[in-house]
């Protein structure tokens, strides 16, 4: 539930396309708990 929460927050976040001032880059909200790392249990 609170990862439901959390993982809302970044699309609603990354939604934004916030970019840094004086360049293209832009902002992009993720879980890191959310990817399966090798080697890693889920």
């Amino acid at each position: 539930m609170l990862g439901q929460a959390a993982q809302e927050l970044c699309d609603e976040l990354s939604a934004s396309e916030t970019v840094f001032l004086t360049t293209k880059l832009r902002l992009i909200y993720k879980l890191v708990s959310a990817e399966n790392h090798r080697g890693q249990e889920v």
